[in-house]
């Protein structure tokens, strides 16, 4: 056991021999006190906490009042309960007005470094003197009083209330985050055999989905394991637990990651990854077993294909009621261009007909047919793999139909694609999906009349044969999938050109779905340096309260291509994005289940920021539905 959990542990202990014991307003708060009301922070940016909430009576000589938190979530359940507060009142004024009776907060103890902070809600507009005030109250009252500090929790509130805290002792985000030396990234338990390598090592020695890999650095791309650790601290939406959130697979940063599981190197472990700490016990092969066994992955199910319509499809006429035939990404594409107010691309859509057409006039069907049934491949990865890349090159060489060639030529050389570079991307009707998401899965390519090799043909095949590679079939293979039921779609439209920055959305808190706030991961320029960054790149991390008051914007991580004390987005950028992305969710709420109190639906949304004049526009790329769970992250 670690020594956070060890120390949780010991919290919990403590939590249970104080029974239900209550502490008078007026009294002190002591650690069997504290333990009893405060909670295990979900904050995965800042991991391995415990939280308690407070509220101080402006009006009564500043009583406070230590709030629990297994009974009362929310500051205003308890003054509702325990304080008179009418329940049909609005608790707003209490943190949006200075003519308040309450002033609320929060203390929260950071276990790894045991410091202790105050915070007030991001939006709260409590001035320096009520701050200052609720440091002496609270610290005047308590046993961690003499360590206490203020945590401006977004970079709004350090602007607006560090320079006028002299003598206080703050701690910046900054801080917090250069603090970390462990980072849960995707919850959960998996049981493998600990295997410590490098993260080249993956390419050479495929590694196993029984395996629980253990690596120096943040990979660009990872096979199927029973889950990951990684020494490099992640972002929540690199690649790597992207993956872990569609495969369901524990996911964790660890700093001392080789050297501090070095003792299991090699054996069979069980691995139990949680908000504040992480736990690590061996177990027999018989115990292994029995839990593969019973943890094996359900059946997906995937549209039935559409091989009648062979017809290009306009993205203006295409809809989520045409997954079968256009795929997930292109029907959520087509989606995106029915949305009034958003920037999106016009392009239209090559069918899955013509990729299954191609499959048999080129006697590929039968081929994999055969490769499917072949007991070394099914249980040779290295064999496997070496199967799948002859297929793949085999394919992009094939002949393609030349009528399609000619209708797809005709449609690129008419008034609205004319000399224009394209874009041709993947759209299966295995991905983008609520049970079966793909990202990253499939190739992409582009297709541009002024560059000699980029034909039309020579995109058809890259894309085509991508639903072949190794780790898309590895993927599929570990989610149950027939593979002889996923056929390719191409969604085309032009290049984005002249990226001034891009990144993803997700329309919930990660940390915490009951959240209304959005993520954001942006990075400067125009490459792909947000889901999987070269070594050593580092993005704008944002926790964005689009519906708060004042818009709060909580950075958790900075990007090292802008100088130092500089952001990505402006603020007004910032706002931009943040509308084109609430329209998004809006339209998606027809069709996916809601999370968090405003019930709209978690969407994961890719965009573009391009020079338009003067001015810098957000365009929208892509959207899809994003596994989240009321409990946090899948």
């Amino acid at each position: 056991m670690t020594k956070i959990s060890s120390l949780i542990a010991m919290c919990a202990l403590a939590a249970c021999d104080a029974g239900a014991a209550r502490i008078d307003a007026a009294d002190r708060l002591g650690p069997i006190e504290w333990t009893a009301k405060a909670m295990l922070s979900a904050d995965r940016f800042v991991p391995a906490a415990e939280s308690a909430k407070f509220i101080i009576d402006l009006q009564a000589d500043d009583r406070i009042y230590w709030v629990d938190g297994h009974r009362y979530p929310l500051h205003k359940d308890f003054a509702v309960a325990q304080l008179g507060f009418p329940a049909a009142g609005s608790f707003e004024p209490q943190y949006s007005t200075l003519d308040r009776r309450y002033l609320c907060g929060t203390v929260t103890h950071l276990l790894e470094r045991d410091r202790w902070v105050l915070e007030i809600l991001s939006w709260d507009v409590a001035t320096p003197e009520l701050v200052r005030r609720a440091l002496r109250d609270v610290g005047a009252r308590t046993f961690f009083g003499a360590n206490l500090a203020f945590h401006p929790v977004t970079d709004q509130q350090a602007a607006r209330l560090g320079p006028h805290l002299g003598g206080v002792t703050i701690v910046t985000n900054d801080e917090l985050l250069g603090e970390r030396r462990f980072l849960p990234l995707n919850l959960g338990v998996a049981v493998g055999q600990l295997r410590i390598a490098t993260a080249d090592d993956l390419a050479r020695d495929p590694p196993s989905a029984h395996d629980i890999v253990v690596l120096d650095r943040t990979p660009n791309d990872l096979p199927v394991v029973a889950a990951v650790v990684t020494a490099e601290l992640q972002s929540l939406l690199s690649h790597v637990n992207v993956l872990s959130q569609q495969r369901g697979t524990p996911n964790m940063s660890l700093v001392a990651a080789p050297r501090e599981l070095a003792r299991w190197d090699g054996r069979l472990v069980k691995l139990a990854v949680g908000t504040a700490g992480y736990t690590v016990e061996e177990v027999t092969p018989a115990a292994a077993d029995a839990w593969w066994r019973a943890h094996r992955p359900h059946e997906v199910r995937l549209p039935t294909l559409d091989l009648k319509r062979t017809a290009l499809l306009d993205t203006d006429d295409v809809t989520l009621a045409d997954l079968s035939a256009a795929g997930g990404k292109a029907s959520h594409f087509g989606e995106l261009r029915h949305i009034h107010g958003i920037d999106v691309p016009h392009g239209f859509v090559v069918p899955v007909a013509h990729y299954v057409a191609f499959l048999k006039r080129n006697g590929f069907a039968r081929r994999i047919d055969q490769l499917i049934a072949d007991t070394r491949f099914r249980t040779d990865a290295r064999y496997r793999r070496d199967q799948l890349e002859q297929l793949r090159a085999d394919m992009r060489k094939a002949p393609v139909d030349p009528a399609l060639v000619a209708t797809i030529r005709a449609r690129l050389d008419g008034a609205d694609f004319a000399g224009r570079r394209m874009r041709f991307r993947s759209s299966t009707n295995a991905e983008d999906l609520e049970t079966c998401i793909g990202a990253g899965l499939y190739d992409s390519t582009a297709v541009d009349p002024k560059v000699p090799g980029k034909t039309i043909e020579r995109g058809l095949r890259r894309v085509w044969s991508s639903v072949w590679n190794f780790r898309a079939y590895e993927e599929r293979e570990a989610a149950g999938i027939d593979h002889r039921a996923v056929a390719m779609a191409i969604l085309v439209h032009p290049a984005i050109v002249g990226e001034l920055a891009n990144g993803v959305v997700i329309t919930a808190n990660i940390n915490d779905p009951m959240d209304e706030a959005f993520y954001v991961d942006v990075q400067k320029g125009d490459d792909d340096a947000v889901v999987s960054p070269s070594a050593g790149v580092t993005t704008d991390q944002i926790v964005y309260g689009f519906y708060a008051r004042g818009q709060p914007a909580r950075y958790v991580g900075h990007s090292n291509r802008v100088p130092q004390g500089q952001n990505v987005l402006s603020p007004a950028e910032l706002r931009q994005l943040g509308l084109a992305v609430q329209l998004v969710r809006g339209h998606f709420a027809r069709y996916y289940a809601g999370v968090g109190r405003t019930q709209q639906p978690a969407m994961d949304v890719e965009f573009k920021v391009v020079a338009d004049g003067a001015r810098r526009r957000v365009i929208i790329k892509q959207a899809r539905p994003y596994p989240l769970r009321a409990g946090g992250l899948k």
